[in-house]
């Protein structure tokens, strides 16, 4: 199966916040292009409200039935109680004092093609990871994990307007144009 295309999911979190509570879900958004040998490239972004509308970096593989994914995002954000903060604030209110740099996210994605759901699922983790702060201490975050799905965004049926006032009905627009 070829995986190049527009898919559409949302992760999960086994955190919890200070009360017990989980932590909201996310949707995404994520565009692949799948390459030779079953290389991935592609972009992410993670949808409002609970996400930040920014595009991150996808890079991976799939083979067969396993997926495996690198997401990078251009900055962290992680959870303060219930809302989001970027994680530099979050550092610097609990530690302090700033970090050396601001930190981007990479998060690691496995997971498995499940033919009756027409859906992939896996699970996700954000590694441990040292931090530098300004001062050259140094301090390292606990690792974070949990549950992903995803399915493709299937073509729908799309009403397109053309300038002359006419409408067609197509399943590809570009395969399909009414001609006056």
């Amino acid at each position: 199966m070829n995986i190049t295309g527009e898919w559409e999911g949302a992760y999960f979190y086994l955190d919890t916040d200070e009360s017990g509570e989980p932590l909201p879900s996310n949707g995404f958004v994520m565009s692949l292009k799948q390459g030779d040998f079953g290389t991935l490239s592609g972009t992410v972004r993670d949808l409002p409200p609970e996400g930040r509308d920014e595009t991150g970096r996808i890079s991976g593989f799939y083979n067969e039935f396993n997926l495996n994914l690198v997401k990078v995002m251009p900055v962290m954000y992680v959870y303060e109680g219930n809302e989001l903060s970027t994680f530099s604030e979050s550092v610097e209110k609990h530690m302090g004092e700033p970090l050396q740099e601001n930190p981007f996210l990479v998060v690691q994605y496995t997971g498995k093609w499940y033919d009756s759901e027409h859906a992939f699922r896996g699970s996700w983790e954000i590694p441990q990871t040292d931090y530098l702060l300004l001062s050259g201490k140094t301090f390292t975050a606990n690792s974070s994990t949990g549950s992903w799905r995803m399915t493709r965004v299937e073509l729908k049926e799309l009403t397109i307007a053309f300038t002359e006032g006419k409408e067609c009905q197509a399943a590809n627009p570009m395969m399909s144009r009414s001609k006056s």
